[in-house]
């Protein structure tokens, strides 16, 4: 039963990794308004280097 649990807790760590690494690729193409000081300047920033 506890290694059951142990490897529950480890997958459950891998997708909390998962999703940070796709929550901050998201707020790397898209940054979220509101969170930055000069949301317009930082996305555009962000944008034309892509582009």
């Amino acid at each position: 039963m506890s290694q059951v649990y142990r490897i529950a807790q480890q997958t459950a760590q891998e997708n909390r990794f998962r999703m940070a690494m796709l929550t901050s690729l998201l707020v790397l193409t898209h940054p979220p308004v509101g969170d930055r000081k000069s949301p317009s300047s930082s996305s555009a920033a962000n944008i034309s280097p892509a582009v």
